[in-house]
């Protein structure tokens, strides 16, 4: 059976676009493999921020190619990525990974791709299961994110 986590926008967006390649958790898991991103429902992220708001600079620099938030998909299976290791914040950043890196777990993100449609889903908490297996046409072609 296929493993999902969810992500709060504008990370779950930056997973599956692939400069997201670091998760940040407080606890570790021994899972390996590629696993569905979810985009929570929750917009807690982005409550009481105008559009304005993701064009100015520091965002583009955690942001690149953020669309505006209005456009963001909530509630749903939004794309895929390989978790490939979980290792500490020191050695994420021995590795030189992104700029997402912090906290106690760092789960390493690769192989980021995005679904053509998103698929309404309802998530959970940790990694969870779901019966949504991966087939390729469900994919945009890499670089089309």
């Amino acid at each position: 059976m296929a493993k999902a986590i969810s992500l709060k926008q504008p990370f779950a967006w930056g997973a599956v676009h692939g400069w997201k390649d670091c998760e940040n958790r407080s606890w570790y898991t021994d899972y390996r493999g590629p696993i569905w991103i979810h985009a929570s429902k929750s917009p807690d992220n982005i409550l009481g921020t105008e559009p304005a708001d993701w064009a100015k600079e520091r965002r583009k620099k955690f942001f690149p190619g953020l669309p505006p938030w209005n456009e963001l998909s909530f509630g749903a299976i939004i794309g895929m990525v390989d978790l490939v290791d979980c290792v500490t914040v020191e050695v994420a950043e021995s590795r030189k990974k992104s700029i997402h890196q912090h906290g106690e777990w760092c789960f390493l993100l690769e192989n980021a791709r995005v679904l053509k449609k998103p698929i309404p889903w309802t998530g959970n908490l940790g990694i969870f299961s779901i019966g949504l297996e991966p087939e390729d046409d469900m994919f945009l072609p890499q670089g089309k994110k």
